[in-house]
């Protein structure tokens, strides 16, 4: 079997991905945020789609919520991550985990048995990963009801907090990295993974040809990227503050359009199949 540079490299993640980012203070106050956002979003009992589930965080908390999951990840070792941690929590009735290749845009064959869904979900940078995010936009909308909900979180740019830092120890090839045409190479264990990143703007005008894009909401706007949970854990007070400031500004503009990451809500438009 071959696997593909990206499915390797997360598979390199998968052993501490719970601790890393799921423990991170920023980490985890980050994915509170979306969490009120779906909560919001998601109709009781839905039919979720979920693209780029990694360990199953987001998708085990849905299904315990009373929703059925339908999940896809590229990484083998994070997709049985996602289906064990559904077994000990008794939510596997609830939750089917698929492995496909989204690096490519494409997604399994088995997805379309649950077609259509009632809502979609991809969190925390998951279609950064993929190289033909246009055809992938397609095929997900294909599989939904009309009007259905489709929050999607992003690393986008600009990143004032990652340009900062970088500059400061004189690295300015890391604090524009976020600008490269043609994505950037982040080695992920013995893999290279090509990451694409693109401004708020641009996510909502490619968004914008079968989804209407209802809000943003920028993430890491004040509070710095996970990456930096040493600064949160050094200066608490200081965190709590930017959190709670971010909470209040980082739905209006420009701080919604700046940030670590952007939490686009949007509605599936008709037509366009």
């Amino acid at each position: 079997m071959i696997v593909s540079p990206t499915a390797g490299g997360f598979d390199a993640l998968a052993p501490e991905y719970d601790t890393d980012f799921g423990a991170n203070p920023i980490g985890r106050w980050m994915r509170q945020r979306t969490w009120v956002r779906m909560d919001a979003r998601f109709a009781p009992g839905s039919q979720i789609l979920e693209v780029g589930c990694g360990t199953g965080i987001d998708l085990v908390r849905l299904a315990g919520q009373g929703h059925r999951v339908t999940a896809v990840d590229i990484s083998p070792a994070m997709s049985a991550a996602a289906r064990e941690k559904a077994a000990v929590l008794n939510l596997d009735s609830r939750v089917t985990v698929l492995c496909g290749d989204l690096s490519t845009g494409d997604l399994p064959e088995e997805v379309t048995a649950g077609a259509p869904f009632d809502a979609l979900l991809s969190n925390f940078g998951a279609l950064n990963c993929v190289a033909d995010l246009p055809g992938l936009l397609r095929r997900m909308h294909g599989l939904l009801k009309p009007g259905a909900p489709f929050l999607a979180c992003l690393m986008t740019r600009p990143c004032p907090w990652e340009t900062a830092w970088f500059l400061l120890r004189l690295q300015p090839g890391e604090a524009f990295r976020r600008y490269r045409r043609g994505g950037v190479d982040v080695q992920l264990g013995d893999h290279a993974v090509r990451i694409w990143y693109d401004s708020a703007r641009g996510y909502r005008r490619l968004f914008s040809r079968h989804f209407k894009v209802d809000h943003c909401l920028g993430l890491g706007v004040l509070v710095p990227p996970p990456y930096l949970e040493g600064l949160a854990r050094r200066f608490q007070r200081l965190f709590r503050l930017a959190a709670r400031t971010e909470t209040v500004l980082a739905n209006r503009r420009p701080f919604s359009l700046a940030g670590d990451h952007t939490l686009f809500e949007m509605t599936a438009k008709e037509g366009h199949r």
